[in-house]
C-alpha cells in the first residue's frame, strides 16, 4: 500500500514538474541540395609500344630480292665504263642504341671495269676489261619518330665499311672505285627508307592502335564496390609523342604520353561519349607519368551517429558556476554538400527540446578520425537559447558534445587503398592493354555529404603506364 502511495505521489510530482516545463520549439535549418558531382581532374601517362627489331629483321630479309642493285656501262671517267651487280649476302640486322634504329647488311659487290681508248688516228684500239669483286658492309643509323598523323617516320644516315680496297688495275693503272660505289650506295637510302617505313608501318599500325587505345581508356571501370560503387573514368583528350627509348639491343619503345581527364562517378556505371575523331599527334620530350584523381571512400552516416549516441545519449552534462545541469536524451545528425547540422535533444530543469548545431566536418590525419569543428548553434535555435536557457551556450557544453562526435575511419581507408591499389593494377583493356599504377600519395582532401552517407574525398596521386601485352 506504502508503495503504490508512493508512487503515486511521483506520479503527482512529475505531472507537476511537467506542466512547468519550457519547451524549446526550434525547427531543423534548411540545408542546400546535395551534389555528388566530382571535378574531373587532368592527368598524363606514357604508353610504351615495343617494337620487336627481330621480328622487324626477319620480315625485311625475308621480304627482300637477293640482288638489290644492277647497271651496266656507266661511265666513271678516264674512258672506263662499269657494270656492277649488289646482292646480299646475309640478312639484314637490325638493333638499337640511343633511341636510334641501327641497320647492319652484308653485300657482295661484283662487276667489270671496261677500258676502250685510242691514243691516236692511226694507233691501235685498246680494249680491255677487268673483273671486280669484294665484300661491304653498309651500316645506317636511323631516327625514327611518328607524324602528327600517325605514321612512323624515318630519316637515314649510313656509314659503308669496306672488307678490301675497291681498287681496279687496268693496264698498270690502279683506278678507285670507292667514291662510285659509296654513291650508288647513297642513291638507294631514300628507297632503303621507304622500305623500312613501309615494313614497319605494315608490323605496327600506330594510328590503328591510337584509336584502339582511345576508346578502351575512355570505358568506366570500379575501383569501390562496397558500400557504394564508385567509378573511374579516363577520358583522353591529346596525345604527345616523346622520342624511342632503347629498351635493349632488340626492343625500340616508342612513348606515347596521354593527357587525361580522370573522372570520378558514384553508384550506377555512368554512360560516357567517346570523341569520335583521333586527335592529331604533338611530339613533346618525355613527361612524368602522373596522375591524380578524387576518389571518394563512402561511409554511413547512421554509423557516426551511433557512435556519437554511445558517447552522448543518457549522459549528464553539470553547467560549472550556473547549477545546472544538462541531459542529452537524443542525437542526429544531417549532413549536405559540405554543411553538417547535429540535432541535439535535452533536457535541463524544466527546459526540453531540441538545439540544432551547425558544424563543420573534419579529417584528423595522425588519428585517422572523423571530427566536428567549430560548433555554433543556427540563427533560430540561438536566438531562442538566449531568451529562455543561455546556459544551455556554455562553451564547455558545446566542446563536450564536439569532442564526442568522432569516428574512426582508419579500416575503410586502409580497405579503400587496397581495393584502388589492386583495381588500378589489374585493369586490363580487351586483354591487349594493362594498366600499371603505383600509388605515391593517399589522403583525405574533404568530406562531403548527402542524407545517407559521408564521403571523405580521396586525392590519390601516383605514377601510371599502360603496358601493351
Amino acid at each position: 500500500m506504502n508503495m503504490i502511495k508512493k508512487h503515486f505521489s511521483y506520479l503527482i510530482i512529475l505531472g507537476i514538474l511537467t506542466s512547468c516545463s519550457v519547451s524549446l520549439k526550434t525547427t531543423k535549418p534548411d540545408l542546400p541540395a546535395t551534389s555528388q558531382d566530382i571535378p574531373a581532374t587532368d592527368s598524363y601517362f606514357n604508353i610504351p609500344v615495343q617494337l620487336n627489331l627481330n621480328e622487324i629483321s626477319k620480315t625485311i630479309s625475308d621480304q627482300m630480292p637477293a640482288e638489290l642493285y644492277n647497271q651496266k656501262g656507266m661511265d666513271v671517267g678516264y674512258g672506263v665504263k662499269v657494270d656492277v651487280t649488289v646482292t646480299r649476302r646475309g640478312n639484314f640486322t637490325f638493333t638499337t642504341t640511343d633511341g636510334n634504329l641501327n641497320m647492319s647488311v652484308p653485300l657482295y659487290i661484283s662487276g667489270k671495269a671496261s677500258l676502250s681508248a685510242q691514243v691516236c688516228a692511226i694507233c691501235p684500239k685498246i680494249e680491255k676489261t677487268q673483273p671486280f669483286s669484294l665484300n661491304i658492309t653498309v651500316n645506317t643509323t636511323s631516327q625514327i619518330a611518328v607524324s602528327p598523323n600517325w605514321e612512323l617516320k624515318t630519316k637515314t644516315n649510313s656509314n659503308i665499311h669496306l672488307d678490301n680496297p675497291m681498287v681496279v688495275n687496268i693496264l698498270g693503272f690502279n683506278i678507285s672505285l670507292e667514291s662510285y660505289i659509296n654513291n650508288i650506295i647513297k642513291a638507294q637510302l631514300p628507297k632503303l627508307d621507304a622500305i623500312i617505313n613501309d615494313k614497319v608501318n605494315n608490323s605496327y599500325n600506330v594510328k590503328e592502335y591510337a584509336e584502339n587505345l582511345w576508346k578502351q581508356l575512355s570505358q568506366p571501370y570500379m575501383v569501390l564496390d562496397k558500400p557504394l560503387n564508385i567509378w573511374l573514368s579516363i577520358m583522353p583528350f591529346e596525345f604527345d609523342a616523346a622520342p624511342p627509348v632503347s629498351a635493349n639491343s632488340t626492343t625500340l619503345l616508342l612513348n606515347f604520353g596521354v593527357k587525361t581527364k580522370i573522372k570520378t562517378n558514384i553508384g550506377d556505371k555512368p554512360v560516357v561519349t567517346i570523341a569520335s575523331k583521333l586527335p592529331q599527334l604533338k611530339n613533346y620530350s618525355l613527361k612524368s607519368r602522373s596522375f591524380v584523381t578524387d576518389i571518394p571512400v563512402c561511409i554511413q552516416l547512421s554509423q557516426i551517429i551511433e557512435a556519437s549516441k554511445k558517447e552522448l545519449v543518457g549522459k549528464t552534462f553539470p553547467i560549472p558556476d550556473m547549477k545546472k545541469v544538462v541531459v542529452i536524451n537524443d542525437l542526429d545528425i544531417f549532413g549536405s554538400g559540405n554543411e553538417l547540422v547535429i540535432r541535439v535533444n535535452v533536457t535541463s530543469g524544466k527546459i526540453k527540446g531540441n538545439l540544432y548545431i551547425l558544424a563543420e566536418p573534419e579529417y584528423d590525419k595522425v588519428s585517422k578520425m572523423f571530427k566536428v569543428r567549430n560548433l555554433k548553434f543556427d540563427s533560430q535555435t540561438n536566438s531562442i537559447v538566449t531568451n529562455k536557457a543561455a546556459w544551455l551556450a556554455n562553451k564547455l557544453f558545446i566542446s563536450k558534445i564536439e569532442k564526442n562526435i568522432t569516428y574512426s575511419i582508419a579500416g575503410q581507408l586502409s580497405d579503400a587503398q587496397k581495393s584502388i591499389d589492386e583495381n588500378l593494377n589489374k585493369l586490363s583493356f580487351n586483354g591487349s592493354l594493362l594498366l600499371n599504377a603505383k600509388i605515391t600519395e593517399f589522403d583525405v582532401q574533404n568530406i562531403f555529404f548527402d542524407a545517407s552517407y559521408a564521403y571523405m574525398n580521396l586525392k590519390i596521386n601516383g605514377n601510371m603506364d599502360v603496358q601493351v601485352k
